[in-house]
This record gives C-alpha cells, structure tokens and sequence, in this order.
C-alpha cells in the first residue's frame, strides 16, 4: 500500500476478478462498485494531457453508472432496498472534491505559480490507497461471513 502512487495499475488485478462475484450479493456489488470507483479514480492522473479530461471523466462517470443499473437490476431484483449506501454517497463527494482541486483549482491557482507540483497525486494516492484498505478490510469480513455459514 505504500508504494500505491507507482503501481496504481496493480489494482485492475482486483477489480477484474470482483466482476465476476459481483452478482452474488448486495454486498460484493457494492464493493464492486466501491473498489472500481476507487480503482478507476486512481488511474485518472495517468491521463494527465488537457485535452483528455473530459474523456476521463465521462468514462470513468459512465463506467459507475452503468454498472450500478445493471447490478442493481442484477441484485436487487425489484427489491425496495437501495444499493449505493450513505458510505458510498460520501465516498463519490470525496472523489468530486478531489477531482475538482486536481483537475481545477490546482492547475489555475498553484500549477502557474511552481507551488506544490506533486499535491493533486498526493492526495489522490492517499485517498485512493485508505479507500483500498477499506475495500480489502470489508473483502475480509466478506470471505469470514462466507467461512462460517459454510
């Protein structure tokens, strides 16, 4: 996790499996959700050209909203319930209000000026490695609930 910033790539190696079990529950589609939100965000630096910021976006937008209508439609099956959390609401804000100093208030305020040149990395880094850790930890009680109904 400490060397997130250079291997951010790593992550599709999670996300690409979690596909797969990501209709077996509510739980494992919401972690689905969360981790390639997380994943997908993480990458968003690499493409760091003006002109490809609003292919990024709309990707990256686009990705998460498909998938949360198929796998709620998948899941949930005209259940009542609700697959995005208030957890999951927050962690979208988070995001939005680092892509907006990443992709906005950095580069017109402190990119120009040479101040703090590595901040948007940093940050996105730190927010996507906890979020990561976060995904890992309620993989882990996933797997344990799964052990001890079995």
């Amino acid at each position: 996790m400490f060397s997130y910033h250079t291997h951010e790539k790593a992550i599709m190696t999670a996300i690409i499996p979690l596909t797969l079990l990501a209709t077996q529950s509510v739980s494992h589609a919401r972690l689905y959700i969360r981790l390639s939100a997380l994943g997908h965000f993480g990458l968003l630096p690499l493409l760091h050209e003006p002109m490809e910021l609003v292919f990024k976006t709309s990707v990256c937008i686009l990705h998460l909203m498909v998938a949360h209508s198929l796998l709620r439609k998948e899941v949930l099956m005209g259940a009542k319930k609700q697959l995005l959390t208030i957890h999951d609401l927050l962690l979208f804000i988070i995001l939005g209000v680092v892509w907006i100093f990443s992709e906005v208030i950095h580069p017109l305020y402190l990119k120009p000026h040479g101040v703090l040149l590595f901040l948007p990395l940093l940050v996105t880094s730190v927010v996507c490695a906890t979020g990561h850790f976060l995904c890992w930890c309620q993989c882990y009680m996933l797997m344990m609930q799964m052990v001890v109904i079995t």
